[in-house]
């Protein structure tokens, strides 16, 4: 038996390869009468942020046994009706970890080396290096740490090693991530808390 599974999000070309043992039928845009008028013949269903699946999709969803979700979150699918209609519901966690946390680790490194400062110092038209450089932000020999975001936090920090220079990288799997440096870090310990 070939199971049919509808995408309904834009999915790239290699996601769409890990599909091809199946019939997988293609269709972007729908509206939420559109999916209820199709949903009936298919038996898998792949979506992103765009389409939300609700209570009444799935109502008419009889073959309907497995929604994947490419990406972290399900808030767009109404687990709760899913669950009652027997419904396994699905996502990728880790599907952008690695791009989030170059992403993030990018912009630590801007931030340490005044980047976006510089930036807009240039689109003035000014040229003023010494203010952007030798000011001590380096990485080499800090301390980097990270709290909370377990994965994200892991893949971010592993972005920092391996340290031949004696720094060291590690995480508590428990709050927000954050990266110091040993010089700053009695500042940070005596700033007020956002919000206190």
């Amino acid at each position: 038996m070939l199971y049919k599974v509808l995408v309904s999000d834009k999915l790239s070309n290699k996601g769409l390869e890990i599909l091809k043992e199946f019939q997988v039928d293609v269709k972007t845009g729908l509206s939420e009468d559109d999916l209820v008028k199709i949903i009936g013949q298919y038996d898998a269903l792949l979506v992103r942020s765009e389409t939300k699946v609700t209570a009444r999709i799935l109502q008419a969803a009889d073959k309907l046994k497995i929604i994947g979700r490419a990406g972290v979150g399900v808030d767009n699918i109404d687990v709760l009706a899913a669950t009652k209609k027997g419904v396994i519901v699905c996502n990728s966690p880790e599907g952008n970890t690695i791009a989030a946390a170059e992403q993030t680790f990018a912009l630590l490194m801007s931030m340490a080396r005044n980047i976006p400062q510089a930036h807009a110092s240039l689109q003035k038209g000014e040229w003023k290096r010494s203010q952007f450089t030798g000011a001590g932000n380096f990485f080499l020999g800090c301390v980097q740490g990270g709290l909370g975001a377990p994965d994200l936090g892991e893949a971010v920090l592993g972005a920092a090693r391996p340290r031949a220079d004696g720094g060291h990288s590690g995480h508590d799997g428990r709050g927000i991530f954050l990266f110091f440096e040993q010089k700053i870090a009695k500042t940070a310990r005596e700033a007020p808390f956002p919000g206190k």
